[in-house]
């Protein structure tokens, strides 16, 4: 996995998409990809457009944090 994109193991390879969401879900994010080659049981991905971040894998996508999301987040005041 790199900034750009990602290669992927030991997938059922002929139902993927052109393009679909990569879920990390230990990172609680969802990474919109195309599929640039596939080689035997592997293929590579692009990522494209934003990440989506998400705080369950079944809550509605969020597109981004903020302050309020996350108190670990805010600005330390003065």
């Amino acid at each position: 996995m790199s900034i750009t994109g990602a290669r992927l193991a030991s997938v059922p390879l002929k139902n993927v998409p052109d393009t679909f969401n990569f879920l990390i879900h230990s990172e609680d994010v969802a990474l919109p990809c195309r599929v640039r080659w596939i080689k035997g049981t592997e293929l590579g991905v692009e990522f494209i457009g934003e990440p989506e971040y998400r705080r369950n894998i079944f809550d509605h996508p969020k597109t981004g944090l903020s302050a309020n999301d996350d108190p670990q987040l805010q600005w330390p005041t003065k």
